[in-house]
């Protein structure tokens, strides 16, 4: 009994740690919030989840009833894992990546969560004090939003987690480091604090409760994410719609109802008015984008039409049980047209159509949304049925689970969302549903065969801490301190600590592999690394092609990227060896590229660049202008890399061609539009430096120097005292 007693009372204090989950960030992983939240929660669930078996091995009357919303997750999940393992990559789909820390892997620790939540929270007070602390964990979130916005939070100011970003950072994300992984969060806390304020009878609690709903408001209105208040508004709505149609106008909770939303209307307009120069950015920032809420055309022409057509693209091939989970990457990759341009710029990359319907169809196919429909259909169920039980709470319940529907029209799902709903889920299988009878009390049983089930489990467990969370944060932290050495210029120590990374052979190594190769190419493209460093960091990198290879036989994330990655590597060796096998093997690479999808740019660049190097400069110009037209990039950019290009094959004549239709395009944008910035005055200045220095160099041409000094002057006429003494004594 004394052992019972204490597990117990560790499994409730662990389950009451991860609600603390969303306030973990910082240098844990190769994404500051993500991957830092996904391991403190997935730690926590597989330790509780050790505990919990040796309670159920002690007392069997700890294992839950499956209610029927406990089958239902269970249904859900055995979808996942059948789409898995009938998609196009169950690896991928299984575990997930580093930047998103999702995968099957994820919902596994939210199902087992679910159950254990389920059989050790039985008594309403215990789950109003659970409650209680998540909605406090959320207005920390908030609160450090605000605090971003004042400008006081430091985890958003120029420091080492400055290689993080904050995504979007005129729009507030709390401790999530994206608005959009902010906000839907918030929204479901909203609701909470609602239906809290419903139970609560303590008056200092309930204007606690106020106080956090009005911050966290006030930080949902300031993350500037559309989705999310449409969700929050579609919840609001609802539970209005039903208070007004159960109650007579002229009733009291009426009033209360309506002056309730009055003042909220209210409180929202004062906001808008008094704070334009104080929160808002230039020209009334917040109002343009709630008026864009009632504006078609900004859905009809964004990025997030484009997605939906990729996700409809691909469900229409595979309807029944989809590509399996984690595959849309590979789907936008194969799916993109050269129409979606318009909306995706081709740098941008979506691994979430931003829509979560259309993300299982396209994924888990049309009995994947059945049964994502099912869930819904068993919550609502259950609360319609019981819904006397707390009218006013049941509606805010309610209203919870439709905002939450209704956002992820528009965006898509993070691991804070997920906490939030599987949490509603428990407390609403606990107090809602006829729960089925627990086990008696268990005074003897088959301990050896409960052994035999349980302690196995118990091993995977203790596995997969290490395997799953703490050896690849520890490759991760390998990378950050290799960005860190990156900022200090020690590329000796960056390369070291990134190659160390890889090195550590984690279940996400794939990820690791194409980090280090994307950093290390970008070093070398801007010709960063010393010669020596560069030369051994290519031989490293011709050692991974054979794993790059491999990694294509799989469809995977960013399908088309890698196939880039393998044809620049080709071409670093061929600069250093002259061996044309490497630019017969460019050739296949891109060939399978342009075969994989002929409408994505990347490929024909390459191509171009394949063609300079073979002296075929009529298809060079051939594959530079079909890369033109499908990135939707600027021509006057293309012509730098075209001249870049050149330079390095040894074409200098055809490299200060392009060069020079590079500077001119510059100048006479400039000139057309009549105005630049410092930035803009910086590469202009060292551009056409590093210009005359090629001339004298390469051409002993004094000339075209003194044409490019009078170009800048012409452009830039008040900088002619400076461009002379600065540019013009390069001549």
């Amino acid at each position: 009994m004394k052992y019972e007693a204490t597990l117990l009372k560790w499994i409730k204090w662990g389950v009451i740690l991860t609600i603390f989950m969303p306030l973990v960030l910082g240098p844990f992983g190769i994404t500051l919030s993500n991957w830092p939240k996904a391991v403190f929660f997935r730690i926590l669930v597989e330790i509780i989840f050790i505990l919990y078996l040796l309670l159920v091995y002690i007392n069997q009357k700890y294992l839950p009833g499956f209610s029927f919303l406990i089958w239902a997750n269970i249904i859900f999940f055995g979808i996942l894992f059948l789409s898995a393992l009938l998609g196009v990559n169950f690896y991928r789909s299984f575990f997930g990546d580093l930047y998103r820390a999702e995968g099957l892997v994820l919902h596994l620790h939210f199902l087992v969560f679910l159950i254990i939540v389920v059989a050790v929270f039985s008594k309403i007070n215990d789950w109003t004090k659970f409650l209680k602390i998540t909605v406090i964990v959320g207005a920390l979130s908030s609160f450090a939003g605000i605090l971003q916005k004042i400008g006081t939070l430091p985890f958003y100011k120029s420091n080492p987690f400055s290689f993080y970003g904050v995504a979007l950072p005129h729009r507030i994300s709390g401790t999530w480091t994206n608005p959009d992984f902010f906000a839907p969060y918030i929204v479901l806390n909203i609701f909470l604090v609602f239906y809290l304020y419903t139970l609560e009878k303590n008056k200092r609690w309930k204007n606690v409760l106020i106080f956090i709903s009005a911050l966290n408001i006030l930080s949902l209105i300031l993350s500037e994410t559309r989705a999310s208040w449409i969700g929050f508004g579609a919840g609001v709505i609802f539970f209005f719609a039903v208070q007004l149609s159960r109650l007579s106008f002229f009733s009291l909770k009426a009033k209360k109802a309506v002056l309730a939303g009055f003042l909220f209307l209210s409180i929202a307009g004062l906001f808008f008015t008094l704070n334009q120069e104080g929160f808002f950015l230039s020209e009334n920032r917040l109002i343009k984008k709630v008026s864009t809420l009632f504006d078609v055309n900004s859905i009809l022409y964004s990025g997030r039409l484009a997605g939906w057509k990729i996700a409809i693209s691909a469900w229409r091939d595979r309807p029944i049980l989809g590509w399996g989970p984690e595959s849309y990457s590979f789907l936008f990759d194969k799916y993109f047209r050269e129409e979606y341009l318009d909306y995706i710029p081709e740098s941008i990359f979506f691994d979430r159509p931003h829509n979560k319907v259309l993300e299982i169809m396209a994924t888990n196919g049309t009995i994947g949304i059945l049964a994502y429909i099912g869930l819904f259909s068993a919550i609502f169920y259950c609360l319609i049925k019981n819904y006397r039980k707390n009218p006013a709470g049941n509606l805010f319940l309610m209203a919870l689970f439709i905002s939450y529907f209704v956002q992820n029209l528009f965006i898509f799902d993070t691991i804070g969302t997920y906490f939030i709903f599987f949490l509603a889920m428990g407390f609403i299988n606990n107090f809602y549903f006829n729960k089925p009878e627990r086990r008696p009390a268990e005074k003897r049983g088959n301990y050896l065969l409960k052994a035999i089930i349980i302690f196995p489990l118990i091993a995977v467990s203790i596995l997969t801490i290490y395997s799953l969370n703490l050896k690849p944060t520890i490759a991760c932290m390998d990378f950050v301190k290799g960005v860190y050495n990156l900022e200090a210029k020690d590329y000796e120590k960056t390369i070291s600590y990134f190659y160390k990374g890889v090195g550590r052979a984690t279940l996400l190594n794939n990820d690791f592999k194409k980090e280090f190769i994307e950093r290390t190419l970008l070093l070398l493209n801007n010709n960063t690394l010393p010669q020596g460093l560069s030369e051994r960091m290519i031989k490293i990198l011709s050692g991974l092609k054979a794993s790059v290879e491999k990694s294509l036989e799989i469809p995977d994330r960013r399908q088309i990227t890698y196939y880039k990655m393998l044809a620049i590597i080709n071409e670093k060796e061929y600069l250093i060896s002259g061996d044309e096998n490497n630019l017969k093997e460019m050739e296949r690479i891109l060939n399978e590229a342009v075969n994989f999808n002929k409408e994505k740019a990347a490929p024909y660049q390459m191509l171009g660049v394949l063609r300079i190097y073979q002296k075929n400069f009529q298809e060079s110009d051939y594959f530079f202008q079909k890369y033109f037209d499908l990135s939707g990039r600027d021509r006057i950019s293309i012509w730098k890399q075209m001249g870049v290009v050149y330079s390095r094959a040894d074409e200098k004549d055809k490299a200060a061609e392009n060069f020079k239709k590079y500077l001119i395009g510059e100048l006479t944008v400039i000139r057309v539009n009549k105005t630049y910035s410092r930035q803009d005055l910086q590469r202009i200045f060292s551009f056409s430096a590093d210009l005359i220095k090629f001339h004298i160099e390469n051409f002993n041409d004094r000339e075209e120097p003194k044409e490019i000094l009078v170009r800048l002057i012409d452009a830039f006429p008040e900088y002619e005292n400076w461009i002379n003494a600065n540019i013009g004594i390069l001549i």
